[in-house]
């Protein structure tokens, strides 16, 4: 169940123009709930909530594998998620991040302002120093979040 739903609302995304983030099942088999993570580059609004979650249902009833009762809840990723696709990444150049980093030693943190990336580093300023970050040795990429 888990691979047709995420093949549904993929192409549910790619014909709406969203990032598939996540799909997560909960629930028992009898009556599933659904959930779809979705994103843009500019973020998610209500409205194309509302779209996705239209053309899901449509994809979903019409096909005869899954049961009549489910539940599906679409919405936005959340501010506290992990950072992992380039879109991501180019949402939030000059923001300031906390990444934890895999090293000899274990687990090490580093907070700086993202000032760009590629598809191996990022480019971390922290304080005044420039500094260059392999993707391959990040653990974690959050935005730090200011209240």
């Amino acid at each position: 169940m888990q691979d047709k739903i995420e093949q549904l609302a993929k192409q549910a995304c790619d014909d709406l123009n969203l990032f598939l983030i996540e799909v997560r099942i909960r629930g028992d088999r009898r009556q599933p709930v659904f959930e779809i993570f979705a994103d843009t580059e500019k973020g998610i609004t209500l409205k194309e909530c509302e779209m996705l979650t239209r053309d899901l249902q449509d994809r979903i009833d019409l096909d005869d594998s899954f049961m009549e009762n489910y539940r599906l809840n679409v919405s936005s990723p959340g501010l506290d998620r992990p950072l992992k696709q380039d879109f991501e990444y180019k949402r939030n150049i000059g923001q300031q991040l906390i990444i934890k980093l895999q090293s000899a030693e274990g687990i090490i943190e580093k907070i700086g302002e993202l000032t760009g990336f590629n598809e191996t580093s990022l480019e971390l300023l922290s304080g005044h120093k420039p500094e260059s970050i392999n993707r391959s040795d990040i653990k974690e990429a959050k935005v730090k979040i200011k209240w």
